[in-house]
């Protein structure tokens, strides 16, 4: 699904804050990147941490490497669950397929309210933009993010705003939602207590990505981590 022709972008749409949602990100990334096609990861964090990130892939990953990507902002927020432990191996993966010579880039994209903004449309107006521009700086490449599920869905019918992927060439772009065995995210955490307030029932879905069949009001497709989700606890120390 991930190479048919005419595809450019893929939304993986999660729970920030697990540790199986990037590693199962990662995979898909590197099995494009193995095909031989180019690609682009989207991370949704700020754009100020673009400088720190690109300096870091092109280290050679070591402890002080390392404390210096900490020290990006995004790293700072303890309770999102998208500076988690989790994303700092998606992140060092990604360097590790770089400098084996793999043809892959890295861009952030998260948006924020802007004087003049109504509401949260125009933010994720901005982010599919962002993405968009990104693809066409890189011909041929897949661009590939994850992101959370406001963002990520096609509709969003409890909400007043329209998602990312609304923004995005329709016929150019595949929405995956996370789907399966419940399970822990870090923003679910109340005073180090985890609160399982991923559960989904009892959708034993083996590990993998697959398309839905018949429309879906929300995603394409799917994908499932193959067993319960765990959460995954900020890599930056606490101030």
């Amino acid at each position: 699904m991930l190479l048919k022709p005419g595809l450019k972008f893929v939304l993986f749409s999660e729970v920030h804050g697990t540790e199986e949602s990037p590693e199962l990100f990662g995979d898909a990334v590197c099995s494009v990147l193995r095909s031989g096609r180019k690609v682009v990861v989207a991370i949704e964090w700020p754009r100020e941490n673009q400088g720190l990130i690109e300096d870091y892939l092109a280290s050679e990953g070591g402890a002080e490497a390392k404390i210096i990507l900490l020290s990006s902002p995004a790293w700072r927020d303890q309770t999102s669950g998208k500076s988690s432990q989790a994303m700092l191996k998606l992140i060092d993966r990604l360097r590790a397929l770089r400098a084996e010579g793999l043809d892959l880039k890295v861009t952030t994209f998260f948006g924020v309210m802007l004087p003049g903004d109504t509401g949260q449309t125009e933010v994720n107006a901005r982010m599919a933009k962002h993405l968009i521009d990104a693809g066409a700086r890189s011909p041929g490449a897949l661009v590939m993010a994850l992101t959370g599920f406001a963002h990520g869905a096609r509709s969003t019918p409890a909400s007043s705003f329209l998602s990312m992927a609304t923004a995005m060439p329709h016929s150019r772009t595949v929405t995956l939602g996370l789907r399966g065995w419940g399970g822990e995210a870090w923003p679910c955490r109340s005073s180090g207590i985890p609160a399982l307030c991923l559960r989904t029932g009892a959708e034993e879905i083996p590990r993998g990505i697959g398309l839905l069949h018949g429309p879906s009001a929300q995603f394409d497709g799917y994908y499932s981590v193959g067993k319960p989700l765990r959460s995954s606890p900020p890599a930056a120390p606490a101030d």
